[in-house]
Order: structure tokens, then sequence, then C-alpha cells
């Protein structure tokens, strides 16, 4: 049958067939492309995306746009044609025609929401359902076409097969040829080996970058300086209302950058008050190289441009734009554990088309590509590291060595290894408490928060780009109140505890329940309150960060009803803590045993003390004071307040002439009237286990004992208070009441590994080697990152001259601390036993090498012990300072000062 037969059999007019045959041929087109961009996708990488590709999605819009518009003028006409006809066989072809436009209508619809919304595992659908209707459609209209004409004809699918197969074979052909041309383009997350050249470029920073040579800057912060931008940094002191670096991302990420826009990673650079003034401190003073040891994680557009080996202008967008979008996306590896900014920065370009473009008509061209490939995006900007802590540690573990400092190495601030040790990460079989779930940074300062203008989006929420932590003076600063909020609520949520636990009286016992003892009665007598600071949900150590100039203490009252009798921690009229506070910071001091209060970690050179609870941990807080005369039958209340400031008032009064003062948030408080019964506490056990547990860190073993067999008292169904007894008598020496206590707790908590290990540390101290073996091995199947279990079991495999496993447990541990200290140690007698016992003179030679290499790291690692006379020196000047540096510390309280 000819083709005009066919076409006046369904009374089409001459202008309806010439319309219904062009429609075919873009159909038919359209159809090629659809099958290249279908398997395009799926025989390559998915993170190939070749300029062919690009162009072919783009020229599948354009033709689903004039498609549409030609079927809706044929559709149109057609209609109105064949609605009079009412046989039988018209009632087929009808439903076949409905079903037809049905179909193209959803490809109609969906394609409008495809074009409008992002290629995502919540969008999968539309994208899949888009595809099985063009499919649907293809077999709709042959069926369709079969009624009217009867039966397709061979010839006319060989045909058609061929019209259309062939322009898919000449995508493909341009596709291969493309990438075979220039396969390094397409090599989207780059793994490169140590650049050396670039980590010289960068010194003493650990930063390098996949290329050989510095990048632009505008790589970074995608913006160049305009004089709107001066004048707002001559105003405010820093540049707020340009989201510099954030430019091409707020298109398909605002929430995510609207969340970044107020956060400190932010304002970590020139764009920070207290990192410039520091910064700039100690450029004048130790030169602009070792300045870009601070580089890597402040600023990396100055660090990888170069700019920061001259004179850096603060009123540049590069010097203000902090920790930008691809300052952190642009990472490609991280090089083992070090920290320092130990990273490798990716100079891959993007590979999507119209990436650098100020033309807004070809942005969108860019953002739908992107939006309809979002896997190259997604590889090259989200690497599966991102989501474990040792992303974070990059920054979040800091040690300064000689080429910096000029004298050795010392570790700096370290959030990554006291959360990586600790039962939030479950890692240590030691800890006191251990959270069901392990926790990595992310889940804490990332936590899911609605999105409803990102596409990353899954289920409506994103990871939170406001990295929560404990900067409320950068927002302050800003006057953003909303933000301030936010943290301190952030810090206040189940983080710490503070509890007024007891009171000692000379000649009686320890007393719990205030209302037992009439104080009014002990006038002129000493007696001490004890006050436990838990560490409860804080993965790490807390305070964390810059401990030197962070801020947190507490504040103790004490009160015969409305009258102040005591008073620690207050603040005094121009912003200064009592100098007598118990704080919860570092004290540092350099080479002239003066304290290190401006930031100026270069001149570090020992520590006097560090105070801070580890994860899971406790602090107990001593104070004595005399009680005064009172009326018969006065109660004294009693109330404690953990504090927190960012930043001392030292070190704001050194960064601003004017007089500022910084918010103080108060973490956690508890009040005690003594003349209040006691209400009943189900988790009053954990009080008494604190207790023991601060008891224990501070060597009191008598008070430990007794706090943890009155937690057995009062839980005897649970291990920890049999366990937490054989600890202490583990410590004494007492192995009969240790191994009474374990078995004990082995029978509360059979087959718990952290109760196998400590029947470890029990067979170690017997000599009991073998079985002190198999109680690590056996501990190492529920923590078998726990440095302290592998530490264990190198020195049993030494003990019992298993020397090759004792060099693979110690070298286990320093695959997850490299810097441990006594590992190192260790290998020294390990290498040197293996060299006297082997026949062999190259094996001897090999390992008297590695003895060597074991001797040199542990002198890098271990304390300079001659700097602890300057540590006394100090101590011997600041008496306060002194008594901070004690293990068991009790606060004397004379006046009443606020």
């Amino acid at each position: 049958m000819k083709i005009n037969q066919v076409f006046q059999h369904i009374f089409l007019s001459g202008w309806h067939r010439k319309i219904l045959i062009t429609l075919l041929v873009i159909a038919g087109f359209l159809l090629s492309n659809s099958l290249y961009l279908f398997f395009g996708s799926r025989f390559s990488s998915a993170v190939v995306l070749t300029n062919t590709y690009q162009y072919m999605l783009i020229v599948h819009i354009l033709l689903a746009v004039i498609l549409t518009v030609l079927v809706l003028f044929f559709v149109t006409k057609h209609i109105v044609q064949i609605k009079s006809k009412q046989e039988e066989k018209h009632k087929k072809i009808k439903l076949v025609g409905s079903i037809l436009l049905a179909m193209y209508l959803y490809l109609v619809v969906s394609g409008v929401y495809i074009l409008l919304n992002a290629n995502t595992e919540d969008n999968r659908f539309i994208f899949i359902s888009h595809q099985i209707a063009a499919l649907v459609l293809v077999f709709s209209y042959l069926l369709h076409r079969s009624l009217v004409i009867k039966g397709i004809k061979n010839n006319g699918l060989i045909w058609g097969s061929i019209f259309i197969l062939l322009p898919t074979v000449v995508m493909f052909s341009l596709h291969y040829r493309e990438i075979n041309l220039d396969a390094e383009k397409y090599v989207i997350a780059v793994v490169s080996p140590k650049a050396d050249k670039t980590e010289q470029l960068f010194s003493p920073s650990q930063a390098r970058i996949s290329g050989d040579a510095y990048i632009p800057a505008k790589v970074i912060s995608q913006e160049q300086t305009t004089a709107a931008m001066v004048q707002e940094y001559h105003d405010k002191g820093f540049m707020e209302s340009v989201l510099i670096g954030a430019k091409q991302c707020v298109r398909c990420h605002q929430d995510s950058v609207e969340q970044w826009s107020v956060s400190a990673h932010r304002f970590a650079s020139f764009n920070n008050p207290f990192y410039r003034r520091t910064i700039e401190e100690t450029r004048k003073k130790h030169g602009k190289k070792k300045s870009q040891f601070c580089g890597a994680c402040h600023d990396p557009a100055l660090l990888l441009s170069g700019i920061m080996l001259n004179d850096i202008n603060p009123a540049s967008a590069e010097a203000q734009a902090g920790l930008t979008c691809i300052a952190c996306h642009g990472i490609a590896t991280i090089d083992g554990r070090r920290g320092n900014g130990n990273y490798l920065f990716s100079t891959s370009a993007s590979p999507y088309l119209f990436s650098d473009t100020e033309s807004s008509s070809l942005q969108l061209l860019h953002d739908y590509l992107l939006r309809a490939k979002p896997q190259a995006h997604k590889a090259q900007q989200l690497k599966p590291f991102f989501r474990q802590s040792e992303f974070c540690l990059t920054c979040h573990k800091v040690s300064l060595d000689r080429d910096v400092n000029d004298y050795r190495w010392l570790r700096g601030q370290n959030e990554y290894d006291s959360w990586h040790n600790s039962g939030h990460a479950h890692n240590q079989p030691m800890t006191w408490y251990e959270p069901n779930n392990a926790r990595q940074c992310q889940d804490c300062h990332m936590p899911f928060e609605q999105a409803d203008m990102d596409v990353s989006a899954k289920s409506g929420k994103v990871r939170s780009h406001r990295f929560l932590a404990a900067n409320t003076a950068l927002p302050f600063l800003r006057r953003d109140n909303t933000s301030v909020r936010a943290i301190e609520k952030f810090m206040q949520n189940d983080t710490l505890r503070t509890k007024i636990f007891a009171i000692h009286i000379p000649g009686r016992h320890l007393i719990t329940d205030f209302t037992s003892v009439d104080l009014s009665q002990l006038a002129g007598e000493s007696i001490q309150v004890d006050i436990i600071v838990r560490n409860l949900n804080v993965g790490h150590a807390f305070p964390g960060g810059t401990n030197d100039s962070n801020q947190a203490w507490l504040k103790f009252t004490v009160y015969a009803d409305d009258k102040l009798l005591y008073s620690s921690g207050g603040l005094n009229s121009d912003g200064f803590v009592d100098p007598g506070a118990h704080f919860y910071n570092t004290l540092l001091i350099d080479r002239n045993a003066k304290r290190i209060a401006h930031r100026n970690v270069l001149d570090i050179h020992t520590v006097v003390y560090n105070n801070v609870i580890g994860p899971g941990s406790v602090d107990i807080v001593r104070y004595s004071f005399t009680v005064p005369v009172l009326s018969p039958g006065t109660a004294l209340s009693f109330q404690a307040e953990l504090l927190w400031r960012k930043f001392n008032q030292t070190f704001t009064d050194f960064v601003f002439t004017d007089k500022l003062n910084f918010p103080v948030t108060k973490i956690t408080s508890d009040t005690v009237d003594s003349s209040t019964p006691h209400k009943n506490n189900p988790l009053a056990w954990q009080d008494y286990n604190d207790y023991g547990i601060g008891s224990y860190l501070d060597g009191d073993m008598h008070a430990a004992l007794w706090a943890f067999k009155y937690v057995t008292q009062l839980v005897p169904e649970k291990m920890e208070g049999y366990l937490n007894q054989a600890r202490v008598y583990l410590t004494q020496g007492n192995f009969l009441e240790t191994e009474k206590q374990m078995r004990l707790a082995s029978q509360k908590g059979p087959g718990n590994a952290r109760v196998v290990f400590f029947w470890g540390l029990l067979f170690e101290k017997l000599g009991k080697t073998n079985d002190a073996i198999d109680a690590y091995r056996y501990t190492l199947q529920t923590y078998p990152d726990s440095r302290d279990v592998w530490f264990r079991l190198g020195r049993s495999y030494w003990l019992s001259d298993h020397l090759q496993e004792a060099v693979t447990a110690y070298k286990k541990v320093l695959d997850i601390d490299p810097e441990n200290q006594q590992a190192h140690y260790q290998l020294i007698f390990v290498y040197q036993l293996l060299a006297e016992k082997t026949p062999s003179s190259n094996e001897k030679h090999e390992y008297l090498q590695k003895a060597q290499l074991s001797t040199k790291m542990y002198e890098k690692y271990k304390p300079d012990e001659n700097a602890q006379e300057l540590v006394y020196q100090y101590r011997r000047k600041h008496p306060h300072a002194n008594l901070m540096s004690q293990k068991l510390i009790v606060h004397t309280l004379v006046n009443k000062t606020l």
C-alpha cells in the first residue's frame, strides 16, 4: 500500500500529511538520540561525560520541544477528523491512539519535571518512568499504525530501523572517539601519588595539589574584588553580603549554601578578626613562609594560589573567602592520619559544558546538564571519605614540627584521636560508657536539616553545613543572634552534666543526702563540696579546639537564704573570669616560661596543664570553705554552673582595641538546697559510678571503691560496678580481688568484649601471656581498630617471644596512630631481638636499620623532659596554675566575690 493511500485512509489532508512526515522524521531522530543517551551512560563509566553526550542531551530537549509543537497541531486536527468514526475497527484504533497520546502527554509532563529537577534518588522514579513511557509509546505507535493499515510491511520495519540506528551508531562513534583521544579529561575523581613538588610549594603545610604549579585564587573564591566588597570590609571588618566561593553552587544548593553562609568554616580566613590578628602577628614575627602552616585549613585560596608568600590585602575576595564550597569538596585524597591539612586538592576542571560562563542562558544549559546527569558531579564533589571522620581530621588534628617552631614535634589540637580512641567510635574497650551506636563527626556536627530548595536533599533533608560547634564569638560579631542561639542550643543538648554530689564533713562519712545534717551546727568547721562534671555526649574531649584561648569554667556559689556567702568563677567588671576558678582549658608556655596568650602557636614550648574531660569521662571539682555562723536551722544552697565563652578576655583584648564582652553560655547547671529532700532518681547509680570514675582518675582509690561498691548495691544486675572495682584493684596490684570482681562482671556480661579485655590485662600481670593473647584477640573481634588492644597484644606477643606477630601488632597501632611514641619505642626492642636471633647477616642488618628508624621516630615524638624545668618555674610563680596542675584539686573558698 502506498503512503498516500495510507494517509487518505485515515483522512489526512495534504498539509496534515506533511506534518506527520516531519513529525515521524523528528521522532525517529529523537528515538536515536534517546537510545544513545540510555545506553551511552550504561556502557561507559558513570562519571564519563563527553561533550558529545552533553550536546545530545541539549539536542534531546530541543527535538522534544519541536516535536511537542508539531504533535499539538497534528493531534488537534486528527481528533476532529476521526471523531465521527464509530465502526468497531475505529474503536480499537481510537483506544490505542488514546494510549499513544496519554504516553506522549506523560512524556511531556515528566520531561518538564526532569528539566526543572535533578536526577536524584528521590526523583529516580520519574526518570525511570519517563524512559518506560517512551518505550510504551514506540510500541503503541507501531500497534496503532498496524491497525490502520492492517499490518506493517517488513521493508518498512527494516528501513525504519536503519533510519533510527544509523544516527545512534554515529553518536556512539563520536562518544568513544572523544574518550580515546582525551582519556585523562574524564578521570573525575583524581587519585594522584604524592606530589613532592607541590608539597614543597606549600610547606610547612602538608597540602598538595594534583597539578604541578599554583592555581588561580578564583578557582576557590569564584569572585573578583569589587568596590562594594572593599567598602563592606572597611565598615564591618569582614565581607558578608557576597557569598564568596558559592556563586555557582547556590544555583542548585540554596539551603546548603545558606547554612554554610553563617558557619565558622566560611569565616575561617582574614574575614575572621581573631584569626587575622593572629596570622598577621605570625607573619610579622616568623615570616610569610611559615604562615603557610596555617593556610591549608584557614586560607586555601591564598595558599594554593601562592599569594600567601606575598603581601596579603585583607580587603580582597581571596583573603575573605574562608573555607568555600570547593575548598572542601575539591579535596581528592587524604594522606594518612597525620592531619595538618594533609590533603591533595584536585585541579580537575568541571566535566560539564559552560561551567565558567557568565551568560545566564548558558548557565541554565549547564545546570540542566548537571541536573540530568549528576553522577559525574557527585563523583567529583562527594568522595566516599567525606562521610567519615578521617575527612575532618585533615584540619582538626594538628601538630607542630621543627620546620614550624624551630624546636621539636609537639601535639596541637586533636579532636580526631580523642574521638577515635573512645566509646563514641566503638574503638575503646576501656571506655567507662559506650553509646549503643558508633558515631562519626558528621553525625553530631552535620545532622540532617530540612532543605526545601536543595537538589541534593534526600527525603527533603541535607547534612547541615552550619557545622555547629562552640564558636559563639563570630556570629556575635555579625549580630547574628539566630546562629548564637543555635550554637548555644547545640551545646546545651544533653552534652554535659553537672551534679552537686556530696559533702565531706571532718570525722564523718561522705554525705550525699544534704538534708541529713544541720549545717548551721557546723559553724567554724571546714567542709568540702564535691561536684561531678560528666562528659555525656561530646564525642571528643571537652572542651575541644583551641583550648589555650577557649574558656570553659565552673561557677560555684554558696547562699544562706538569699545572702551570698562564697563564690568562685564569677565575672569581674572588666570581663575577666575570677582567676581562682576551676577552668577547663590548656595552659601553654613559650621557651621563656611566658604564657601563650595570643594564639601564637609557633612559640609553644610545652604544656603546664591540660584540664579537659575525655569523651564519656568525668571530672570531680572540690570546693572547701568554712561554715559561717548561721541562725539555727538555716539552710545552705549550692549552685554549680558549667559556663563557656569563646574566647577568653585576654585574647579578645589583644584582637580588638575597643572593649568587647562576648556572650557567656550556661551549658548545664545544678542546684541543691540542704533543706530539700532528694527526689528518687532511677539513674542514681550513674551518679555514684561517675563519682567513682572521677575519684579513680584523681588517684583517690578509696573513694572510687566506695562508689563502685555502692553501684553494685543499686544495680546488682549490671556489670559496671564489678568491672570498675576490678579496675581499681588491678591498679592497686590486688590481683585476688581483681579476679573475684572480674568473675562477677563476667557473670553479668557473659562474652562482653570490654570484660574480656580486662581479663587480658589481669593475665598479663599474672604472667599468663598466652591467655592474654587469646583475650586480646577475642576483644579485637568487637574492637578491630582499638589502638590500645593492638598495643597490649603486641606487648604480649613480645613477652611470649612471638616477635613477628609483635611487629604486626605494633604496626597496626601505627596505622591507626602514626605518632604513637610507645609503639615506636616497643618496636626498637622487638627489632633488636630479631636481629640477635637471626643467623642471616642481611636480615640482621635490615632489623638493626628498622630499630634505628624506630629510635628516630620515638625520639621525635617523645616529650621533652628538659621542658619540665620551665613548667616548674611557671608553677612556682603562679599558684593557681600549680593547683590546676594537680591530679586531685581542692579549691579553697575565701572571698564572696562575684
